[in-house]
């Protein structure tokens, strides 16, 4: 009876031993299927990840040559806006050169108008002087002609 009693407990035993070691080949094949689930998905992030370094780079690329280009764009516009500046001094200096000769040759001609106008009323005014002058002569004269004649006259009578 004790060897049937050991032998039911070894049984048992065993049998205990079997289901446990069922339950654990059932948990190691979930297991191994959630690793390779995983596994697979690490995967798949990888290429994603990959995929995703890839589109970045590309994207910096062209971020680096627009940047580039946008830079190449304002030096040529800052040199066309210098050109433009250059220009526009040298025809204002131009301009101002111009404006200081119209000024210079515009005081020439006044000075020269009001010389000329000067010399017009000193010559007018001595050729009214030696009229008046001249005048005044023939008058005094036919002055003293009258008071000649008057007196004579005045004797005669």
């Amino acid at each position: 009876m004790f060897v049937i009693g050991q032998t039911n407990a070894v049984e048992t035993q065993i049998s205990s031993l079997e289901n446990l070691y069922i339950e654990e080949v059932a948990k190691n094949v979930e297991l191994t299927a959630k690793v390779s689930s995983l596994s697979h998905k690490i995967e798949t992030l990888k290429d994603e990840l990959k995929a995703n370094k890839d589109s970045i780079a590309n994207q910096s690329f062209i971020l680096q040559e627009k940047t580039n280009n946008l830079l190449d764009l304002q030096a040529k516009s800052e040199e066309a806006v210098n050109l433009s500046l250059e220009g526009f001094e040298k025809k204002y200096l131009e301009q101002n050169n111009s404006i200081d000769y119209l000024k210079a040759k515009m005081k020439e001609d006044l000075i020269t108008k009001l010389t000329f106008y000067g010399i017009i009323i000193l010559v007018f005014s001595l050729v009214m002087f030696l009229g008046v002058k001249m005048a005044t002569k023939v008058l005094l004269k036919k002055q003293k002609q009258g008071w000649i004649e008057f007196n004579e006259s005045l004797f005669k009578n």
